[in-house]
């Protein structure tokens, strides 16, 4: 099946910057771009606009009791994206997918997530009040070169707001990804492929390995965008007449991408970051779901148009 037509290039070049003195082992690669003012924001659940009693209240209840079954879970949500004014693109079917994934798991693990992990999460998703005391979270807009510095810590908040589905409805003209978890890795059916349950295997991954140690460091989110030059220059004209000679390359075979270190990942990619809500296991949505601090793009970045990376 082929994916849809809606794709763009970028670099998803989301670097922990070292806070001890660079080594010959471990160069700090320079950021070019500097921090410019924003002009955009997203709202997070506990903006003035939002109830954020009740969530406030849900999330509390999650922390200090866990979760007593799947449908339980799935009810907060629900409830959760009622208050939130959410576009209902998570249904009971997509949400079903945790269920069937939920009630495949032994007892001991089953046990383990539903009062150890999601209460965990729950507890990281109330950060957002300390972190963000005003409810919003810098946008990285279409064509305006900028960045964004968060602490992993930071990032860890967001991602468990998306796990919850607690990010509220934006002003319709942002031109936003999904900020819902399960929208982002389901397409409304409760067996698809298995991709389901083993992107979720990820993402409680992810959230159990930060429970033994919190994470450090920053993640540096950049905005790259051709200037009006650049963009005379780099067509498909331009590319194809250019006399330029390309530069070396090296093939390695005996390890994988992500064992990769010091590196850049390149991704070709849906121009709304996250690879959209088709639900399959593209290069992109593997790439997201192995490296879920990640989902925090899919907040701070509008579409990209082709003149830009991120």
């Amino acid at each position: 099946m082929e994916r849809q037509p809606m794709r763009k290039a970028f670099n998803m070049k989301l670097q922990l910057e070292e806070t001890e003195e660079p080594s010959p082992e471990k160069p700090a690669a320079p950021m070019k771009l500097r921090i410019k003012a924003y002009s955009r924001y997203l709202r997070l659940w506990n903006h003035k606009s939002v109830n954020s009693a009740k969530i406030k209240a849900i999330l509390m209840q999650i922390t200090e009791k866990g979760i007593e079954n799947e449908m339980d879970f799935v009810r907060s949500i629900l409830v959760i994206k009622e208050i939130c004014n959410t576009p209902c693109y998570t249904k009971k079917e997509q949400l079903g997918a945790f269920c069937s994934f939920i009630s495949s798991l032994d007892v001991d693990e089953r046990t383990k997530i539903l009062n150890v992990t999601i209460p965990y999460i729950a507890m990281l998703a109330l950060r957002v009040e300390l972190m963000h005391p005003d409810g919003i979270l810098p946008l990285l807009s279409m064509n305006k070169q900028n960045l964004i510095k968060l602490s992993r810590g930071e990032i860890a908040c967001v991602v468990a707001n998306c796990f919850f589905c607690a990010i509220p409805a934006q002003d319709p003209d942002l031109k936003l990804g999904e900020h819902d978890m399960y929208s982002l890795m389901c397409d409304g059916s409760l067996f698809f492929k298995g991709t389901v349950g083993a992107k979720l295997r990820c993402i409680f991954n992810y959230f159990e390995s930060i429970m033994q140690s919190e994470p450090e460091g920053l993640v540096t989110i950049a905005r790259n965008c051709l200037c009006e030059e650049e963009k005379a220059h780099y067509t498909t004209e331009g590319w194809t007449s250019s006399e330029n000679p390309m530069l070396e390359m090296w093939l390695l075979t005996e390890a994988t991408i992500e064992k990769q270190h010091n590196m850049i990942q390149v991704d070709f990619a849906n121009k709304l970051i996250g690879g959209g809500i088709d639900g399959y296991c593209y290069q992109e949505q593997v790439l997201f779901a192995i490296s879920p601090e990640l989902y925090a793009s899919c907040l701070v970045c509008e579409q990209m148009a082709d003149c830009e990376a991120i």
